[in-house]
């Protein structure tokens, strides 16, 4: 009943209200004037602390003075959904979709400040003994590679590296940047994990604010994996030219040469010390 007198006194309502219409025209113009654009949310810059960088930098950069940009490294994992294809693309009609291959691998990325020194993958799969590595030494490869269940960066693999990453910086004094997540030995753990660092120094960032203060994140990371999928996307079309039968289904050795050849040839030096 109360519903329905309402209904009733907004019908007996009168507005004189002139209809209000615009072109796109107009539309464009306003958000131009206003500098109105589409954006993403993405990443993890929502959860930084900007207290906790404010106070952190000052000492952070005091520690960084006392090294040469080509001492100072910085290393962080990514994850590669390696043969992703693109969601969007040119057609005269809608195209049917397709599930998305999800097959992932991660990365270890490192580098230093002048972006001189971009040091090799360790590369993480699923399959212990991929078959795309069969006759093939895998020492002689110009990157690491090991696995586990899900693919992901554990204390064991961390340890690895860390011995190696040292090791390479034989005669020299250079200081890491890590972030904290849970894989990356503390310095207060070492001598747990029967870690001795002849030449260097680990610096950890604080937590929840490597989105805002780590160069890895800084555009490092998005060029890389633009400059992997221009490669993926040109092999794609290249085999589907030869009419190769499922051309999608690049194999994982082939998808890791192009990951490779986008960091080494594609990713520049003054890219990284500019995000530096």
């Amino acid at each position: 009943m109360i519903r329905q007198k309402a209904a009733q006194f907004l019908e007996r309502l009168h507005f004189d209200v002139p209809k209000f219409e615009f072109s796109s025209g107009w539309l464009a113009k306003f958000k131009q004037r206003h500098q109105i654009r589409s954006h993403h949310r993405f990443g993890e810059s929502g959860a930084t602390d900007t207290k906790i960088i404010e106070e952190s930098l000052p000492r952070i950069r005091t520690i960084l003075d006392q090294y040469a940009l080509a001492d100072i490294y910085n290393m962080d994992e990514t994850g590669l959904f390696y043969r992703m294809q693109a969601d969007n693309l040119l057609a005269t009609k809608q195209l049917e979709g397709h599930k998305q291959n999800k097959e992932r691998i991660t990365i270890t990325i490192c580098y230093n400040a002048d972006g001189s020194n971009k040091l090799p993958f360790w590369i993480i799969g699923k399959s212990f003994h991929p078959r795309y590595f069969k006759n093939i030494n895998i020492d002689n490869l110009d990157y690491k590679y090991h696995a586990n269940k899900n693919a992901w960066m554990i204390q064991n693999i961390f340890k690895l590296w860390l011995t190696a990453f040292d090791r390479r910086m034989d005669g020299r004094k250079v200081i890491l940047l890590l972030d904290n997540y849970s894989a990356h030995i503390k310095d207060a753990d070492l001598e747990k994990f029967n870690i001795q660092l002849r030449n260097t120094t680990l610096l950890y960032l604080p937590p929840n604010t490597t989105s805002k203060i780590q160069s890895y994140d800084a555009g490092i990371i998005r060029t890389f994996k633009a400059y992997y999928r221009r490669r993926f996307n040109n092999q794609l079309l290249s085999r589907i030219k030869s009419s190769v039968a499922n051309p999608e289904k690049i194999n994982l050795l082939d998808d890791i040469q192009n990951a490779i050849a986008a960091w080494k040839q594609d990713v520049q030096s003054t890219t990284i010390k500019n995000c530096f």
